[in-house]
């Protein structure tokens, strides 16, 4: 099955640009399971998938073979050797074939089998606590052999700006050391565009969103709130280079100041446009992931029929967008039916979970896309 994509691109006063891109539907499979099962990393050397059952906090991990078959499962909440309460940060495959988990203060080793191998506590300045929103971990090591780690602890889209009264001396992404070294922080907020249409109120909507780059050490970074991508050198620590976003239908921009009160809601609930997910692929590809919003009367008879909705959650309102190099190469993307973009897999393919909310099913389906260009 394809999903062809014609996209038409605005560039300010530039020539229009006509690109055709396709979602390619490469396979699918199932997760015999009753529980939601996000998968969060793939380990190519044996193609298997890491993953949790999101309704546990992430503390019942799972370890799949790429036909979806469950080969280990455990439950790691508890005390002692292994075991752990608080949230599960990060969740994701080692470059030995291990299993990593990252809370706010433990950095925990299990074989493939789920058995423990080792946990090393670390300081934590700002530990940042989530719930069920693992994803795959954001490391680097500085003198490529392993022996010295520096790592994010904190998953995309956590509110590290709460309670703050200014962003001038902060970043998007802080990274610690396990062996106690001093931290450092790359993607300082006082030098992006949007930094200075920031009102105080959103601060706790504005988070940071970032991924691992394809090429070693290279870390891309964006906010929920923002119109551009940094791509940093870990190593140096130097910017490589400024993407420009331009959003098909971002809201959440047309007023500045961007506060709370510029920003559509139903009370507890925003309706506005965010950036939500930011993936490296191969060939210099990336892909962001953000969602429109959702007018106030639709919203309020979603929520009245389900009471959980929200549009976020909602792929008829959720857009790819992809760059190539340092350059947008597409406009407003759709995704296929009832999907949710979760990682990116080598050879410029996609992996999105399928889930139909009007239809109980007991598996979980997951579908493979390439992101294939005609041009």
């Amino acid at each position: 099955m394809r999903f062809v994509l014609l996209v038409l691109l605005f560039f300010g006063s530039l020539d229009i640009v006509l690109a055709q891109y396709e979602l390619r539907k490469a396979r699918e499979f199932q997760i015999n399971s009753l529980k939601s099962v996000d998968i969060v990393d793939f380990y190519e050397a044996k193609n298997l998938f890491l993953a949790y059952e999101k309704y546990s906090k992430g503390h019942v991990v799972v370890v799949l073979d790429s036909d979806g078959n469950i080969l280990s499962r455990k439950d790691l909440r508890g005390q002692g050797p292994g075991k752990f309460d608080s949230s599960m940060n990060f969740l994701g495959f080692t470059g030995k074939g291990e299993v990593l988990i990252i809370t706010p203060t433990l950095w925990m080793v299990y074989d493939l089998q789920l058995r423990f191998i080792s946990q090393m506590r670390f300081s934590n300045p700002r530990p940042v606590f989530t719930s069920k929103m693992a994803e795959s971990p954001v490391i680097f090591y500085p003198d490529g052999d392993g022996k010295r780690v520096l790592f994010v602890s904190y998953p995309s889209r956590s509110a590290v700006f709460s309670g703050l009264e200014t962003l001038k001396n902060s970043s998007l992404v802080e990274m610690l050391s396990l062996s106690g070294e001093s931290s450092f922080k790359v993607g300082p907020i006082a030098e992006r565009p949007v930094y200075g249409k920031l009102d105080p109120s959103v601060f706790p909507m504005y988070t940071p969103i970032f991924s691992l780059g394809r090429k070693r050490g290279r870390i891309n970074i964006t906010a929920s709130l923002d119109d551009e991508i940094t791509v940093v050198d870990l190593q140096s620590k130097e910017l490589v280079s400024k993407i420009s976003i331009k959003h098909g239908d971002f809201d959440s921009f047309d007023e500045v100041p961007i506060s709370a009160n510029s920003l559509p809601v139903y009370p507890p609930y925003t309706l506005a446009s965010f950036n939500h997910k930011l993936i490296a692929l191969d060939n210099d590809l990336l892909v962001l992931d953000y969602f429109r919003a959702i007018p106030y009367e639709l919203f309020e008879a979603k929520i009245a029929d389900n009471p959980l909705y929200h549009h976020s959650r909602d792929s008829r309102y959720h857009r790819l967008i992809v760059f190539k190099g340092n350059k947008q190469v597409t406009g407003d993307l759709r995704l296929p039916p009832n999907a949710e973009l979760m990682i990116g897999l080598p050879g410029g393919r996609l992996l999105m979970k399928v889930v139909d909310e009007d239809e109980e099913q007991d598996f979980i389906q997951y579908a493979i896309f390439d992101l294939v260009s005609s041009d």
